[in-house]
């Protein structure tokens, strides 16, 4: 929709985008209405220009790709793959019914639970057949239909068999840590299995009301993931039945050897305790758009690789180590949440005698209000703009790489990926993209494009500015409607 018109855009000369339902760090997800084929469709429009030969258009293509490839009645079917206007996108069909992540207030009960992994696993069944993981399980990406059935959504950072190109650098992963396997985190190639210690994961979440590790960073959540045990389901939810807890235990083993043959098997262990009560959920979800949202809302992250000497800012003394320290044994979770409690503690005493923050520009005085970056705005080395709650800061480093923390442990949540360009600045260009520059390197003049460290590709929105929220969520958010373009979380 532009709003400057009233008139909504259209793809290709077919696809009228209607309403933005989505959005993430790499695309927009619209409501739409395909014009040739009369029906609803949902329209997946990537942040990125096809021309820039990014790391994100790769995984939108492969997506494309991959789900394609895949026929199965719990998988949402992709209709159409293409690049109109300047825009790469992807017609898929439109589920007219909540994600999981809607339904969790808390928990659900042991029927639907098993069943919408019973559906869950039918599609990861079909897709590990053909060579394909997905890699991101999590309740935001299994989505319900109007009848209760579980369909598996958002194969962006999935990985076949038969790709010969790495997305990921080595040591990092792709994924969202509340859910990923022990070796999804160790930055190590997965296969199938690390699928079903995500579905375990999930299970958990789904009967606890919490999922089986907590921390208030993604680094922190790898470290449990790799060496601690969770609480069992039957300390936290005593109801569950033991045979339905071992199959859970078994899931979330930490070798994946140790884990069920395939996704089929699993499947077949949980359909007895299948049973009705999605449907009445769904029908209760309809009735109240406002059932608040799960506390877990884990976006896709990308984790790097350990820091190296270069930084600059102590956060190599962060970096999560390679492996588990010679003879170190397993955390027990409890103890491992009072020990990162204290720490956090301790570090907030220390960061509150120091003044080191640098805000550039604040919209307003209320401390829910967000920190802005408007457009013309700069950060120069070493220059910070915070959040009004001081939890989170995006930092630019003097080794060029721009970084968000969570200031109670200097943890970092996003970074550009630009470290070794000193005196690099980030600035919000007249066009409305968000760039990073190396030093002596000016915008380019308008309707010109000169290469950057790092974009968010949302040029082509001018007047756009930089919005850090109190939640850490970092974003572009168009001048004359207010939309957001681009997300770090």
């Amino acid at each position: 929709m532009d709003a400057r018109s009233g008139t909504r855009t259209t793809l290709a000369g077919r696809y009228e985008l209607v309403e933005m339902v989505g959005y993430g760090g790499m695309a927009q997800v619209w409501r739409s209405y395909d014009r040739e084929l009369r029906r609803q469709v949902a329209v997946k429009v990537l942040s990125v220009h096809p021309g820039d030969d990014s790391t994100a258009l790769q995984r939108f293509r492969r997506e494309g790709r991959h789900v394609a490839a895949l026929s199965h009645p719990n998988i949402v079917p992709v209709y159409d793959f293409g690049i109109a206007d300047g825009r790469t996108y992807l017609v898929m069909a439109y589920i007219d019914g909540p994600s999981l992540r809607d339904l969790l207030s808390p928990a659900l009960g042991v029927a639907p639970t098993a069943q919408l992994a019973v559906d869950v696993l039918a599609a990861l069944d079909h897709a590990h057949h053909r060579g394909i993981v997905h890699r991101d399980i999590k309740p935001a990406n299994i989505l319900m239909t109007r009848d209760g059935t579980a369909l598996l959504a958002d194969f962006g950072v999935a990985r076949a068999s038969g790709d010969t190109t790495e997305l990921t650098a080595a040591g990092s992963f792709v994924g969202t840590a509340t859910y990923a396997s022990p070796e999804q985190c160790n930055g190590t190639p997965v296969g199938p299995a690390s699928d079903l210690y995500s579905v375990g994961c999930v299970l958990y979440r789904c009967l606890a009301g919490r999922p089986p590790f907590e921390a208030d960073d993604a680094g922190q959540l790898v470290l449990q993931h790799r060496f601690a045990d969770a609480i069992p389901i039957l300390e936290v939810c005593p109801e569950t039945p033991p045979a339905l807890a071992a199959v859970i235990q078994q899931a979330m083993a930490k070798e994946p050897e140790e884990r069920f043959a395939d996704a089929g098997t699993m499947r077949d262990v949980l359909a007895p305790f299948a049973g009705v009560g999605l449907q009445q959920l769904v029908d209760h979800w309809s009735h109240d758009q406002t059932v608040r949202r799960s506390p877990d809302d884990s976006r896709t992250e990308t984790l790097d690789p350990p820091y190296g000497p270069e930084a600059s800012t102590g956060v190599g003394e962060d970096r999560l180590p390679s492996d588990r320290p010679s003879g170190m044994p397993k955390v027990p979770t409890r103890g491992f949440r009072t020990l990162v409690a204290l720490l956090m503690v301790v570090g907030a005493v220390v960061l509150g005698a120091v003044t080191w923050e640098v805000v550039i520009h604040r919209s307003g005085n209320s401390g829910n209000s967000p920190s802005v970056l408007p457009s013309g705005g700069t950060l120069q080395a070493g220059q910070s703009l915070a959040a009004p709650n001081r939890r989170f800061e995006l930092t630019m480093q003097s080794d060029g790489n721009l970084v968000e923390y969570l200031t109670t442990s200097r943890s970092p949540r996003w970074e550009s990926g630009t470290s070794g360009n000193f005196g690099a600045y980030a600035v919000v260009q007249a066009d409305g993209d968000f760039v990073v520059y190396p030093k002596g390197m000016t915008s380019p003049p308008p309707g010109t494009r000169t290469p950057a460290l790092w974009s968010s590709g949302t040029y082509g929105h001018p007047g756009s500015s930089v919005v850090l929220q109190n939640n850490g969520d970092l974003s572009v958010r168009a001048a004359d409607h207010g939309s957001v373009l681009w997300t770090n979380h």
